[in-house]
């Protein structure tokens, strides 16, 4: 069976109260230029939700900041598979927000690599919580 790699709408994290809760109680891994916030919860619907953002104040172009949330998006869609499925699994749901860090721009295969990384990570996470 092929796995596809997909980030469709449902898979986003929206709300206000959810995002600020995963602020205020998730825990943070950061990797490089990247920096996660986590936070676990019991349930069977999507597995996983995430969110992506650039800080205004260390890119002012808005070019530049969604050109580094597209390729953030692009390698967590292809590098999320196996997150999903040791999360469903485990029948947890995880909440997760990734921002950009650093003060540079940075290439793609780098996101990609500090993106591999945090994942890992992460699923060391999921298997400690069990």
């Amino acid at each position: 069976m092929t796995t596809r790699h997909t980030l469709s709408k449902s898979e986003r994290l929206k709300g206000y109260t959810r995002i600020r809760t995963l602020f205020s109680k998730g825990e943070k891994l950061r990797s490089g230029d990247l920096l996660c916030y986590l936070a676990f919860s019991p349930g069977t619907r999507i597995p996983v939700q995430s969110g992506f953002g650039v800080a205004s104040r260390l890119f002012k172009r808005a070019v530049d900041r969604n050109l580094i949330k597209r390729r953030m998006r692009e390698a967590y869609r292809l590098n999320n598979g196996s997150l999903k499925t040791t999360l469903e699994q485990s029948n947890r749901q995880l909440d997760i927000f990734w921002i950009y860090v650093g003060s540079s721009l940075s290439d793609y295969s780098t996101i990609e690599q500090t993106m591999k990384n945090l994942l890992a990570l992460v699923e060391k996470k999921i298997s400690s919580h069990e």
